[in-house]
């Protein structure tokens, strides 16, 4: 990214735009190799269609956020990790995306599943650490941005476009009066949640196999990382099309897994900003509409938790696959 810095805003901006669309398509390609084989034509034009009207895209294209990037090295490390059991390669693809955000991390677990998990790990921090080793030589203030910056942004904020599980406890315990019991239990519940989610979805995915099982594994833990991420807007739910992508060849028309996905997307879709404000007829950021604000329904949550029940369902019915 420092070379756009010599550039002008404006140029710096359209060639930052450009990238990004190249690279939604370098990810539309890749995740048609992963799946072209376990998935029918119709499914994928569906998958096509969904992805090219999901408005989080729309927002990250348009506030030109790093997750287009990220969704085609998610692309990536998913089709490596379906086609290669070491994992190395899903590995260096994680570990670079884990240095353009820092959510990618928590791909991690899905290596440590396996019993050969050694390199696959290995490979993921020594990218990770490698890369970052060579930022901080090249600029200095990555040291500030390690120590000061990046933790004030993992502590996240009770803010409305905030998404995640705790942003929502945040929120509730803003809510609670000063009540000691409540605040007590939500300054825990984060980390309760977020190791039950983990815990769920790691032994969920012990045992299954095979590219159509991998894929699914990949997809279940991916879905889980919104949920428990400090800050999760709506713009960083791109990568709830990798999971459709790579949940689809296990998606039965019809089944639990099915619905719960097809219910989960209209409420990753829809916006709690200015399209939900005017729906409701709140006049705008005056008076009582902070409160408003602030009690409003994390919608996408509800999608997101929808997403990751599908995963856990294909994961528990996946045991009973045959093997090809």
């Amino acid at each position: 990214m420092r070379p756009l810095t010599a550039l002008s805003t404006q140029a710096g901006a359209r060639v930052w735009v450009v990238a990004g669309h190249l690279s939604l398509a370098i990810a539309l390609v890749i995740v048609h190799r992963a799946i072209r084989e376990l998935t029918s034509v119709a499914a994928m034009a569906l998958l096509a269609a969904a992805t090219l009207v999901f408005l989080p895209l729309y927002e990250n294209l348009y506030f030109m956020q790093v997750n287009t990037f990220v969704l085609a090295l998610l692309a990536l490390a998913a089709l490596v990790f379906m086609i290669q059991p070491s994992g190395i390669g899903a590995g260096i693809a994680l570990g670079v995306a884990s240095v353009l955000r820092v959510t990618p991390v928590g791909m991690g677990l899905a290596l440590l599943r396996s019993r050969r998990a050694l390199p696959g790990v290995a490979a993921f921090l020594g990218t990770g650490l490698l890369i970052v080793a060579v930022l901080a030589l090249l600029t200095p203030a990555m040291a500030e941005y390690l120590t000061r910056v990046l933790p004030r942004l993992a502590g996240g904020t009770p803010w409305v476009e905030n998404q995640s599980l705790p942003a929502a406890l945040a929120r509730a315990a803003a809510l609670s009066a000063g009540n000691p019991f409540m605040l007590r239990f939500l300054a825990v519940a984060p980390l309760l949640f977020t190791a039950a989610i983990i815990f769920i979805t790691f032994v969920r995915s012990r045992g299954i196999h095979g590219r159509r099982g991998r894929a699914a594994v990949f997809a279940a833990f991916l879905a889980a990382i919104p949920i428990y991420a400090s800050v999760t807007e709506q713009h960083h739910l791109v990568a709830e099309l990798l999971v459709y992508a790579l949940l689809a060849p296990s998606l039965i028309p019809g089944s639990r897994p099915w619905w719960l996905a097809v219910v989960a997307y209209p409420f990753l879709w829809i916006s709690h900003d200015d399209p939900l404000r005017w729906a409701l007829g709140i006049p705008g950021p005056q008076g009582d509409y902070a409160l408003a604000a602030l009690m409003m329904l994390p919608f996408n949550l509800i999608g997101m938790f929808l997403l990751w029940l599908s995963c856990q369902e294909t994961l528990r019915r996946g045991r009973s696959w045959p093997p090809r």
